[in-house]
């Protein structure tokens, strides 16, 4: 049975810097939530890869750090436990500061009045 997803996830399109222990990849978001971010990669990590992401918030400027967790992944080269779907990973926020996580927030409630709702999101 599926849980419905915590988050609202947004459609977003912005870079995204994301470093694991010896990798550090440029992706995209292509989906954005509280919770987490699909990132867009060709190259993927594995599941359960503990990461650092940083990316700046269009039409804020703000720039964002979050520790996460690969909780997903469907890639070129697919990850252990890749599923089918668009080529990237899913990554859980783990741990962000107070201020970071209250400028995503704000970010995420002005794009509230916008299309581009996806539903919930983890």
């Amino acid at each position: 049975m599926l849980m419905p997803r915590q988050y609202v996830r947004h459609t977003v399109d912005f870079e995204v810097r994301c470093t694991a222990s010896d990798t550090s990849l440029l992706s995209h978001a292509r989906n954005l939530s509280r919770g987490g971010v699909f990132l867009a990669s060709e190259v993927t990590l594995p599941v359960a890869e503990p990461v650092e992401i940083t990316f700046t918030l269009p039409e804020r400027g703000d720039r964002l750090h979050a520790r996460g967790q690969v909780i997903w992944s469907s890639g070129l080269e697919p990850a252990k436990d890749a599923r089918p779907g668009p080529h990237g990973m899913g990554v859980r926020f783990l741990e962000m500061t107070a201020a970071d996580s209250a400028a995503l927030a704000e970010y995420l409630a002005g794009l509230s009045g916008r299309s581009g709702q996806l539903g919930g999101s983890s």
